[in-house]
């Protein structure tokens, strides 16, 4: 059976050797990272104009239900 272990450093704390591999990553971190911002970008935009447009839908039912409420009470 494979045993895996892994270490973890703070960045600083890690071996030299380590920290000179890993600054040849930072390029596809922070790809990765900006395609994950704007993917939650788009999603949050997206929940905006749902929730933009059921805050309409809620607001044009109260409005019509005062004005059925107003209505019958013109005509008592």
């Amino acid at each position: 059976m494979d045993q895996h272990s892994e270490q973890v450093w703070p960045f600083n704390d890690a071996p030299r050797w380590m920290c000179v591999e890993s600054v040849g990553k930072l390029p596809d971190l922070f790809d990765r990272l900006i395609s994950q911002s704007v993917d939650t970008t788009e999603k949050i935009k997206a929940t905006t104009i749902e929730a933009e447009e059921l805050a309409a839908g809620v607001r044009t039912i109260r409005k019509e239900a005062e004005q059925a409420e107003a209505a019958k009470k013109g005509r008592k």
